[in-house]
């Protein structure tokens, strides 16, 4: 019997265009990913996890958000918004 596929969360796909676009405004991913590590007080972030995110695999921890809305000088509410209408006119 064929296993059926899991049905995407709308939320978590929301968050993970939230977290792409909020990369591709960033130079590098290098750049990205240190910026976030040091926005969310981690000490290390890996290219990996930031991937899952975006990918929809991980779940965005809420820190993440926060610091990659703070990046881009927004809200969290508007970084929602931008990826969303970005993703629209797609």
């Amino acid at each position: 019997m064929a296993q059926l596929s899991p049905v995407p969360d709308p939320l978590a796909l929301e968050l993970a265009q939230a977290m792409h676009w909020s990369r591709m405004r960033h130079a590098s991913m290098r750049d990205f990913a240190t910026q976030l590590r040091r926005g969310m007080g981690w000490k290390s972030l890996s290219h990996a996890s930031i991937y899952a995110w975006e990918a929809g695999t991980t779940r965005i921890p809420a820190a993440a958000l926060v610091a990659a809305a703070r990046m881009d000088g927004i809200g969290v509410d508007e970084l929602l918004a931008r990826s969303a209408d970005n993703s629209a006119r797609r």
